[in-house]
């Protein structure tokens, strides 16, 4: 029987047994102390032992936000049931076979996705009973989100002094994910694992959130392999925008008297459900332009956590020399959210702005001859994107000499009569395998395809590579074949899509493009 009882650094835990009674799962497990109070806006805190023994049977809070766009969103349909939400949201969940601790399994942690501003690490998908029963440690976990992950602010910045005068703000998301990480080097061996075998990965904005992790100096020893879904490699949710503290800074003095609060300590006492509605009328009412994310709480570059934006560090080789597999999805957002409707004079000139002398080209691949052909390819932005960046980055891996990425992308369309296409998130059935939780009429193809894309990710996470017995060759990205494994249709070996606007991007971020067009 799996283990269902662990000593912890911080003290006992009682966990319960999973599904699969071969399973153990322990829920809400704290990993730090609740980032509540003072604690609101400062770096992760460690966590305050207990006498006795505690049981980890119930998730812990997800941390506040509004469910993304609303009871009706179809994301929310799709995937979320009630759940509690709280700034006390620093909390894991861990999934494991081992009968007795230090078996040295492999482990896997999973960074949920949300573009980091909302989201959490449990919904109707996300479960690690599937990769458990294959011989993995599984853990999620929450981190803050929003203003609560990624205000910045002078005061705060002065209240964190390094030794070294290092001194910093924001960028909390992260350093909680750092803390995850941590806390998982010191622990996982009590639960079956093997700290030194641990892959991180993610899904959209916590498939960026691996790539970003990976540039910093900070996560040094804390994992061995990334996977990348829809979001990671060089673009997706990683940005080019650098945004220094200072700037951080300025928005964070904006946000206070936004609220009303004149200084610190009465930012921090305003109730974290009035926070997080202040949070949301401000983005809303904040100037915007192409381009510009909903929040502007996001990372910047500090000097501690972030020594600069994420693509410039992956093309300065300053990232983690690990595995890696990345991809993305067919269809992404382009059938899950509106088609936009384009003022083309106003678009062409935020183009402009936003991309300089390469606008020209941006807005022949965009078709910006008419707002028709410019609404049809921004339906399309995401798959581009995303596409763009996993080549992106595979090649890159190639040019700097590394092992090459496993690449992939998924083109099953989702069964159903709403015709969603291969979505953004639609992958997570499937990896995870909780295909009877989800309300879609998936029959024996999609099964088949879960098991075969559940054992390519278990032999990823073990092995670095995804191939093993009984499945079909999936190749690495190589200069000779530039090839991706295809989820869908026959399964095998294919480059990946491609459109105009997609290879814009693509040659837009490794820098190959003339900046007149002309070769």
């Amino acid at each position: 029987m799996a283990l269902t009882r662990v000593k912890t650094e911080s003290g006992i835990l009682k966990g319960a047994l999973a599904g699969n009674q071969r399973v153990a799962v322990y829920k809400g497990v704290p990993y730090a102390a609740p980032p509540v109070g003072a604690y609101r806006w400062r770096e992760p805190q460690p966590v305050e032992p207990w006498e006795g023994e505690r049981t980890a049977y119930v998730w812990g809070d997800a941390c506040l936000q509004k469910r993304v766009l609303g009871g009706g969103d179809f994301y929310q349909k799709e995937f979320y049931a009630d759940r509690t939400f709280s700034e006390d949201c620093l909390t894991a969940n861990i999934w494991t076979p081992a009968k007795e601790a230090g078996e040295g399994l492999p482990v896997a942690v999973w960074i949920h996705g949300g573009g980091m501003q909302h989201g959490d690490c449990i919904n109707m998908a996300y479960d690690g009973e599937a990769f458990a029963k294959r011989g993995v440690i599984f853990v999620t976990f929450g981190y803050r989100l929003n203003v609560f992950g990624f205000l910045a602010h002078p005061e705060l910045t002065a209240e964190r002094k390094d030794a070294d005068g290092v001194a910093s703000s924001g960028n909390y998301a992260y350093l909680d994910i750092l803390a995850a990480l941590g806390w998982v080097q010191k622990n996982i061996a009590a639960f079956g694992g093997d700290p030194k075998r641990v892959t991180i990965m993610g899904q959209s904005g916590g498939a960026g959130a691996v790539m970003d992790v990976a540039t910093m100096e900070l996560s040094r020893g804390l994992y061995c392999r990334g996977i990348m879904q829809s979001g990671g490699g060089l673009g997706g949710m990683i940005g080019d925008n650098k945004v220094t503290l200072a700037e951080a800074e300025q928005i964070g003095k904006e946000f206070f008297a936004y609220i009303g609060a004149e200084n610190l300590e009465q930012a921090r006492q305003i109730p974290g459900q009035k926070m997080v509605e202040h949070y949301y009328d401000f983005c809303r009412q904040r100037p915007k332009k192409e381009g510009d994310p909903y929040s502007p709480f996001n990372m910047n570059i500090d000097g501690y956590v972030f020594h600069d934006t994420s693509v410039n560090r992956i093309k300065a080789n300053q990232f983690g020399d690990v595995d890696y597999l990345v991809g993305a999805m067919a269809d992404e957002f382009r059938y899950v959210m509106p088609r936009r409707q384009i003022d083309l004079a106003k678009y062409r000139a935020d183009i402009q702005s936003k991309y300089g002398r390469y606008a020209k080209q941006y807005l022949k691949a965009a078709h910006a001859e008419t707002a028709e052909g410019a609404e049809e390819t921004e339906q399309s932005s995401s798959s581009d994107t995303m596409w763009a960046s996993a080549q992106a980055f595979a090649e890159i891996l190639l040019e700097l000499g590394r092992k090459p990425a496993y690449l992939y992308y998924f083109s099953k369309p989702a069964p159903g009569e709403d015709h969603r296409g291969a979505f953004h998130s639609g992958e997570h059935a499937y990896v995870f395998q909780t295909f009877l939780r989800i309300n879609r009429p998936y029959d024996g193809s999609d099964f088949d395809l879960s098991n075969e894309m559940c054992a390519y990710w278990t032999n990823f996470i073990k092995n670095g590579d995804p191939n093993g017995e009984g499945l079909m060759s999936w190749k690495p990205y190589t200069k000779q074949e530039s090839l991706a494994k295809e989820f869908g249709g026959d399964g095998r070996m294919r480059p990946m899509p491609e459109t105009e606007m997609s290879a814009f991007r693509r040659d837009y971020i490794l820098g190959r493009l003339k900046e007149d067009g002309n070769e």
